[in-house]
């Protein structure tokens, strides 16, 4: 030892021991004791932590990835029977979503609308034992699908609310810096006042241009003849095809008016008034969407299919999710997979990084709890 100089007999990161002879990514010999590295005062490897945050994005359920991770580990508890099998207690798991998944995520945090979103949400509804009271309860993912200049089309967020407030739609536009120039969406009202309050019309920046689906409309429009008892009419079966022109909108609109019903005329006569076709109803509004949809989806069909995948994917599982913060975190993952980001290899170089950087021990645990001020998933 030279001078104060110490010397230091342990990497960051400690080794395993290496369960093979070989090397399984370079295929080359390995001695026992240059195994995988993993963090400190863990059982488990680098890359075994990466492996299970790919599976929780897939849709695994803790449980699940925490069986598969001690079942492939060879860490099996014995039954008084003597069987082997893996323990399905998930609080590793859930740790790891929760330490890990801001670092696998970082490199891939949106730092800026892209020009054209889909707006949408999908509500999770709870009815059980732990809500208070035994009363239903509707949490809610917002959900939007972004597309570039080429119109690549990725989600952009993926985030829990308890409610969809215009509080709540402003609190998430805004999290991401700038604006769209065009968003595609539903006639929400919650979710409209929301897109107002976040990004402002003034004449220096212009707000958004909304676009609103057509397959929303339709499907209003559909319930108010399914409400009246309409549906089977000549003006019912003239819906289905209202929205492909401007001249079989037109002739919607004109038979609409002839069919002596109040509240058909009603609806296309409620005032929606925008900055870019001016104080119109919604019959013109609908009217100035067909005269310009080129290069515009008509419809929020694309955002649908990832709505009802997240849908599937949590809708068994939803009463456990509770703390906002600790839900978000399961989100990213989620979001990583279905923009095919998710790459076993590159969360595990990430998480070395910032282990190595943090003297090899991972963050804390358990410590996540919604910001004061700030609603949890459940109110």
């Amino acid at each position: 030892m030279q001078g104060n100089a110490r010397h230091v007999f342990t990497l960051k990161l400690p080794r395993q021991q290496s369960p093979h002879a070989d090397c399984l990514d370079c295929e080359r010999p390995v001695p026992k004791h240059e195994g995988p590295p993993a963090p400190r005062q863990q059982l488990y490897t680098v890359r075994e932590v990466a492996q299970t945050l790919v599976r929780v994005g897939q849709g695994i359920t803790y449980r699940g990835a925490g069986r598969m991770l001690r079942n492939e580990a060879g860490r099996l508890k014995t039954s008084k029977f003597g069987f082997k099998y893996p323990s399905r207690d998930s609080s590793v798991v859930e740790d790891w979503v929760e330490v890990f998944s801001p670092v696998v995520f970082e490199p891939h945090t949106p730092t800026a609308w892209p020009p054209m979103v889909m707006l949408d949400d999908a509500p999770l509804d709870i009815r059980s034992k732990h809500t208070p009271g035994g009363k239903k309860i509707v949490f809610r993912i917002f959900a939007p699908l972004g597309y570039d200049e080429r119109l690549q089309r990725s989600v952009a967020k993926l985030e829990g609310y308890p409610n969809k407030t215009p509080a709540s739609w402003k609190r998430f536009l805004t999290s991401i810096p700038g604006r769209p120039q065009w968003i595609v969406c539903d006639n929400e009202s919650g979710m409209l006042k929301g897109i107002e309050l976040a990004w402002p019309h003034t004449p220096d920046e212009p707000s958004p241009l909304i676009w609103l689906s057509h397959w929303h409309l339709k499907d209003a429009l559909r319930k108010l003849f399914y409400r009246y008892k309409k549906l089977g009419t000549p003006l019912a079966d003239a819906l289905d095809t209202a929205f492909q022109s401007r001249a079989q909108w037109d002739a919607f609109c004109q038979l609409a008016r002839q069919s002596n019903f109040p509240p058909i005329e009603k609806w296309l006569d409620k005032p929606s008034p925008t900055w870019w076709a001016g104080n119109v109803s919604m019959e013109l509004r609908v009217a100035w969407q067909l005269d310009n949809m080129k290069g515009v989806p008509a419809s929020t069909s694309a955002l649908e299919d990832v709505l009802r995948w997240l849908r599937q994917q949590i809708k068994q599982r939803k009463f456990a999710f509770r703390n906002r913060e600790r839900f978000n975190r399961m989100l990213m993952l989620m979001q990583l997979h279905l923009n095919g980001q998710a790459s076993e290899r590159r969360y595990a170089q990430r998480i070395r990084r910032a282990l190595e950087t943090n003297g090899g021990h991972p963050g804390a645990r358990r410590i996540i709890t919604d910001p004061k001020g700030h609603h949890s998933l459940w109110v």
